[in-house]
């Protein structure tokens, strides 16, 4: 196994998760709209579960030294900006449950997260196309 093969695991894992934390997102921010939190939160979990998924793999792919996160960027962000944006949603997201405000909840479910996976995708095929 060479050195990127872990990374290379990784990023095809992550896409292939990305479709279904989109559509698990949106369903959990609908389920909390109509006040059934026991479905929202069976829906969150694995996109909670997925999102640290993801940075622990930001962690790997760093220390491979496949890319600079700090200088190469995706729609005007570094790769280092992006992922201190989904540790930011995380900390909401778990303000918001620890506090009980679904009303938030269900927003940022529906408005943050699906901008910020759209842009997880695009970063990870660059991360594909640098890992070959």
């Amino acid at each position: 196994m060479n050195s990127n093969e872990p990374v290379k695991i990784f990023l095809t894992q992550m896409t292939q998760a990305m479709p279904q934390m989109k559509e698990d997102s949106v369903s959990a921010a609908v389920f909390l709209q109509k006040g059934n939190l026991k479905s929202a939160m069976q829906k969150l979990h694995p996109v909670i579960a997925n999102l640290q998924s993801l940075m622990e793999g930001v962690k790997i792919i760093m220390s491979a030294g496949i890319v600079d996160f700090n200088s190469v960027s995706v729609n005007g962000k570094t790769f280092a900006q992006s992922r201190d944006a989904i540790a930011v949603f995380l900390k909401q997201l778990s303000l918001h449950i620890k506090g009980s405000k679904y009303v938030e909840l269900a927003d940022s479910l529906e408005y943050e997260l699906p901008p910020i996976l759209s842009e997880w995708e695009l970063i990870i095929r660059e991360l594909q196309n640098k890992c070959g």
